[in-house]
């Protein structure tokens, strides 16, 4: 899908995308191929940061390795793993760039869990949506952490 120019729009679909990866790659249901992990890496600019819910701060290296080493991580639980994005807010926009915020919930064996998170985006029409993620931090929504 290419970008509509409206980058509210290209940014909440790169966020609904990138979800349903996620999703599909944990589970396991996404084959472990070079082709169903190709749309994943270019979405991000190369000095990406995610901090975490607990705080930790990964850069996009250790983020990759990390993800491609747990395909099927969450295969055949009970229940079914699920990933699903939620109030997906335009919170400010400008000069090509978006800070958005969503909420991600888990459905997991331990329960669900939920985070808000707050992610910046820069334009860029060479991908998918024309967004890159820069920046993503994420905290837990009250009483929907994972259990201590």
């Amino acid at each position: 899908m290419a970008a509509s120019g409206d980058i509210a729009g290209d940014a909440a679909a790169e966020i609904h995308d990138l979800h349903v990866f996620l999703d599909g790659w944990l589970s396991g249901e996404l084959p472990r191929n070079a082709e169903s992990y190709a749309g994943f890496a270019p979405v991000f600019e190369p000095g990406f940061v995610m901090i975490s819910p607990n705080g930790a701060t990964t850069r996009l290296g250790d983020l990759l390795l990390n993800l491609e080493g747990a395909h099927g991580l969450r295969a055949g639980t009970v229940p079914p793993f699920a990933i699903r994005v939620e109030k997906v807010t335009p919170l400010h926009i400008w000069s090509g760039h978006a800070l958005v915020a969503y909420e991600e919930w888990q459905d997991l064996p331990e329960g669900t869990t939920a985070r808000q998170s707050s992610v910046l985006f820069r334009r860029a029409p060479e991908t998918r949506h024309g967004v890159r993620w820069l920046h993503l931090h994420e905290t837990w929504i009250e009483g929907h952490a994972p259990p201590v």
